[in-house]
């Protein structure tokens, strides 16, 4: 009798452990999907974000003559400043992820291509508009990347929203 009821709690402890790491099991698979939903929104407002950005639509890019310069201040000014927002997307998209996230490299790799652009811009600016076209494929590297290893991400090429 006293190994009946034994074998009986013995049974009913394992059940309940079974139960106890399934439960546990089930609210981390919940957890972790949704932390994955919360990360795909994230970057696909960052693509989104991109693809609506006029500065990254450079038709004839090319080294600006001292007279064309004179005429493009305001445009030039403009594409800094929209740069400068595109990184702080692209930086504020990053704590957002998750901390094993295959999306950090290309958001990493598109802070990096804002840098060179903005570097090479404040030591040449005759040749923003070559800058910004790199920046434009640059980014648009990284926008494909993403979507590779987020099938859900969009795939938009960064400016071709812009009109």
């Amino acid at each position: 009798m006293w190994g009946e009821v034994a074998a009986q709690s013995i049974a009913a402890g394992i059940g309940a452990l079974i139960g106890a790491l399934a439960a546990v099991v089930i609210a981390r698979m919940g957890v972790k999907g949704q932390v994955r939903r919360v990360e795909t929104a994230a970057l696909n407002e960052l693509v989104l974000e991109l693809s609506f950005r006029r500065a990254l639509v450079v038709s004839d890019p090319h080294q600006l003559t001292e007279d064309e310069a004179s005429r493009l201040v305001e445009d030039r000014e403009r594409a800094v400043r929209s740069v400068f927002d595109i990184r702080t997307e692209v930086k504020k998209t990053r704590t957002k992820l998750r901390v094993e996230s295959p999306a950090f490299d290309p958001l990493a790799r598109m802070t990096a291509a804002c840098n060179r652009f903005l570097e090479g811009e404040s030591r040449d600016p005759l040749s923003y508009l070559i800058g910004l076209h790199q920046l434009q494929s640059d980014l648009h590297e990284q926008a494909r990347a993403l979507h590779a290893h987020h099938e859900k991400v969009l795939d938009l090429e960064p400016g071709t929203s812009a009109f």
